[in-house]
């Protein structure tokens, strides 16, 4: 699944699985990340039986792509748009990934440890305290913002707590006002979990 490998912002991009092992790696990929999310078109490169498997699975979910968007898709990259579109997006991308970056540290220092992405829309924040990962998402719908909580993008159970926020919507003063409002949830679940804890047997 390579959806977000024109999005990298910095570096080399490593070589992808499938150039690795061709024989052995089904490739999915989509111009909806880069391009626009509108355009809900995608490909997939494979070998063998399981490429006429997955043919067959796509005709059965929704009969075809349409028509018009297939062949905009294919004249886009034709015509060599996308490398100069994935060029000119990435200083901006860049931006609002730095400015969430600087919005945890100044909003949340000491409370999380969030790494730098070097490419995506996301940025992956545990946090260095266990908490009501439920509770969290509930608090912090009540101050008007909202994140992918670890559980639903995670395969294994964590003893740990954490979120994804993604950057690419929003400019740097909304991510600034985010993530302030996120840190205020925090703080109130956190609150509550003292009290709840140090509240008498009756």
């Amino acid at each position: 699944d390579q959806v977000y490998a024109d999005t990298r912002i910095e570096g080399e991009r490593p070589p992808g699985l499938r150039e690795l092992a061709p024989a052995h790696v089904i490739h999915v990929n989509s111009l909806s990340k880069v391009v626009g999310p509108g355009l809900r078109v995608g490909w997939v490169a494979a070998r063998g039986p399981v490429l006429e498997r997955i043919a067959m699975s796509k005709l059965l979910s929704d009969f075809h792509t349409p028509t018009l968007t297939q062949h905009m898709a294919a004249r886009w990259l034709a015509a060599d748009c996308h490398d100069r579109h994935v060029k000119k997006t990435l200083p901006f991308y860049r931006e609002r990934r730095d400015a969430l970056m600087d919005a945890l540290d100044r909003h949340l220092e000491g409370e999380q440890r969030a790494g730098v992405p070097v490419g995506g829309h996301h940025v992956w924040v545990p946090l260095n305290r266990p908490l009501d990962e439920r509770a969290l998402y509930s608090e912090a719908g009540r101050h008007g913002v909202s994140f992918t909580p670890g559980g639903a993008v995670t395969a294994e159970r964590r003893s740990q707590t954490a979120f994804r926020l993604s950057f690419s919507l929003l400019d740097p003063a909304e991510l600034d006002e985010g993530v302030r409002r996120l840190a205020r949830a925090i703080r109130e679940v956190r609150r509550r979990a003292r009290h709840s804890v140090a509240a008498p047997m009756s």
